[in-house]
């Protein structure tokens, strides 16, 4: 995958018809450094793309426990606690 994000910018280079005269009067470093930049740009928008779905995997179990945490004053009050640590065992277990 990385190969492939890695030949995108230079074959979109090589195939938007510039001319060689580009290739043979600019810098290699200053070509390099754009192509670069061009494929830094690609991995940081996969990157935030694995982010948002990893956080979308979490979010069924985080919802609960935000849920948890904040009837914990009521919980305790209640004497709930045993009982809804049993729950949220077999929510785990499920």
């Amino acid at each position: 995958m990385y190969a492939q994000l890695s030949q995108e910018p230079l074959m979109s280079a090589m195939n938007t018809g510039t001319p060689l005269s580009f290739f043979t009067s600019v810098n290699v470093g200053i070509t390099t450094k754009k192509l670069n930049q061009t494929a830094a740009t690609s991995c940081l928008c996969i990157s935030d793309q694995m982010r948002k779905l990893d956080l979308d995997h979490k979010q069924p179990l985080f919802t609960p426990l935000i849920e948890w945490f904040s009837g914990l004053v009521t919980i305790r009050v209640l004497g709930w606690a045993l009982e809804f640590t049993e729950q949220s065992k077999s929510s785990m277990e499920s």
